[in-house]
């Protein structure tokens, strides 16, 4: 039996002597073609799941003449309905942040997401970008700041937003709305108090931070920060001593883990501990040593 190898060579050879190449040029012809057609392929798909969110939105109430979506997507660049030099936030505005904080990607747009950048650069040229729920509700979060004060509904979605949103980012921004309009509020404080176990250093440092400012509500604060002086996190357990040390004599409690904290091994957690203590309970900073 003959090496096919052998007979590969001796084909080639056959067909150099009879000046003409072994087989037909057409297997770049047939490449080409293959590849003009999945992009095609590729651009009618993307424009179909365009058109089924397009359809899937046109369903969605007006304001103001025009779209829910049209007022969500601007929410992403940015603030001219909702947001001007006095912002003004009549029941229309309320139901289009209520909307943005509960955007979320539906299959199609993921869909779209995914395939995006792997596009060709010519087939992205003739498509749009695919927008970020994400972006959306960030934006939201920051406009409800100047709200959730004087609507209740509103404040609940912000709630919620920090409890379960999938993005740290937008759940650190619920912390900081609640944080700065919401101080009085014993919901607010609450879901501040569960957000210092979120499983996001970043969160539970802005949680621990913005805690202190509701000290009026003692029996919350303090037992959701005593446990933060043991965190992972230094800056967690830092802003944990400083809020604590805000309570003031309500933070009593704290006391025993405050002590066991003075043996940290970041000195500015430390110089936080020393401080709290000489602020709640002067006597037992001055027996260990605190001057």
């Amino acid at each position: 039996m003959q090496n096919p190898s052998a007979l590969k060579f001796g084909a080639w050879s056959f067909f150099e002597v009879c000046s003409f190449p072994p087989f037909p040029p057409l297997y770049p012809i047939i490449v080409h073609k293959r590849v003009v057609t999945l992009v095609a392929a590729l651009f009618l798909l993307m424009l179909a799941l365009l058109t089924l969110e397009a359809w899937r939105e046109a369903s969605a109430p007006l304001v103001e003449g025009k779209p829910l979506s049209f007022w969500l997507k601007s929410l992403d660049k940015q603030f001219s309905y909702i947001y001007s030099e006095e912002p003004r936030f009549d029941t229309n505005a309320v139901l289009v942040l209520t909307k943005a904080l509960d955007k979320q990607d539906g299959p199609i747009l993921r869909v779209y997401q995914v395939a995006w950048p792997n596009l060709p650069s010519p087939l992205q040229a003739h498509l749009p970008q695919p927008p970020s729920s994400k972006n959306i509700r960030l934006r939201a979060v920051a406009i409800s700041t100047w709200a959730v004060k004087d609507h209740p509904s509103l404040a609940s979605k912000v709630i919620h937003a920090l409890r379960y949103d999938p993005e740290p980012q937008v759940r650190k921004a619920a912390v900081d709305c609640l944080s700065i309009n919401c101080r009085n509020d014993e919901a607010s404080a609450c879901a501040l108090a569960l957000a210092t176990r979120d499983r996001d250093p970043s969160v539970r440092r802005q949680a621990v931070y913005d805690l202190g400012y509701f000290y009026r509500y003692p029996a919350i604060v303090v037992p959701a920060l005593t446990p933060c002086l043991q965190d992972t996190d230094a800056n967690v357990r830092k802003w944990a001593a400083d809020s604590l040390r805000k309570s003031g004599t309500f933070a009593h409690a704290a006391v025993p883990s405050l002590l066991q904290a003075l043996n940290d091994t970041n000195s500015d957690v430390r110089v936080q501990v020393r401080q709290a203590l000489k602020q709640i309970d002067p006597e037992a900073a001055t027996k260990a040593g605190i001057k």
